[in-house]
């Protein structure tokens, strides 16, 4: 019922993430303060999306649009090139094929696609490049197989090859769409009329490239609500970054912090323990 313009809900495990976010869906669509056809809903699966308009739908809300970043990234590049000009982006799922390649290309003892594909995935969701893949990576303490700098040569290889393809991966997604709102106004003003409210389901499993692109989108007058729990992150492989969940005050000056501690899905015995 909060009419903060940016909420960051914290809720523990069983406190009711999800049941809250899509509550105040259905009652700012009720009640007028919220357009559904103007509301997006970011997820972290393709299978939470689809629970979630679910539940907004037995709510008597329909139009939301809901999905993962990944795929409102994708969407904004469509639109950008619909708008513009250009063929539409082709996107790798997996990777791992082009960096095999890259590995027949440039061999390396004690390297696999899987090596190369986890240490890629940490640098890009930070948005490191391979230039700066190396010294990042020492101040991060990253221990991998073999020195830094051949990593680095081995991600600058992986680039120029993708590049080569004119492909992009789940990672670039992100980053290309970030670049695209922030370097077309008028484009950018579009979006974000489109879609005027923003509501970010498990807010813990953000990294900072998806968390730049989600600055993108709310600008200067943010409509936002977020709920997570910085001690349920599963994605730190992916980069994910709790923290941010602390920190958005600071972006935000006018947020305003709502703490859920209650746990009504477990028995007292379980919650307890």
């Amino acid at each position: 019922m909060a009419d903060d313009p940016v909420l960051c809900v914290l809720a523990g495990a069983g406190a009711g993430k999800t049941g809250v976010l899509t509550l105040r869906v259905a009652r700012r669509s009720g009640d007028a303060t919220g357009e559904a056809l103007h509301t997006l809903v970011c997820t972290f699966s393709r299978k939470a999306a689809d629970e979630l308009r679910l539940r907004l739908f037995r709510l008597g809300v329909v139009g939301v649009t809901a999905g993962t970043i990944h795929r409102v990234a994708l969407r904004i590049l469509h639109d950008w090139r619909d708008a513009n000009g250009g063929p539409v982006p082709t996107v790798l799922g997996d990777r791992r094929r082009l960096l095999e390649a890259v590995l027949t290309e440039h061999p390396v003892k004690r390297v696999t696609a899987l090596h190369l594909e986890a240490e890629i995935g940490w640098a890009k969701a930070r948005m490191i490049g391979p230039s700066e893949y190396e010294q990042g990576a020492r101040r991060a303490g990253r221990v991998v197989r073999i020195s830094l700098g051949v990593m680095a040569d081995l991600f600058s290889a992986y680039e120029d090859a993708r590049k080569r393809r004119g492909v992009l991966d789940l990672d670039d997604l992100l980053l290309e769409s970030a670049v695209v709102m922030e370097d077309s106004p008028a484009f950018a003003e579009g979006v974000r009329w489109r879609f005027r409210h923003l509501y970010v389901d498990e807010m813990q499993d953000v990294n900072a490239a998806q968390f730049r692109l989600l600055r993108a989108l709310v600008a200067d007058e943010p409509d936002l609500f977020v709920v997570g729990d910085p001690n349920q992150s599963v994605y730190g492989w992916n980069g994910a970054d709790p923290q941010l969940l602390a920190e958005l005050p600071r972006v935000f000056p006018n947020t305003r912090v709502i703490r859920l501690d209650d746990n009504p899905r477990c028995s007292p015995a379980i919650v307890r323990l």
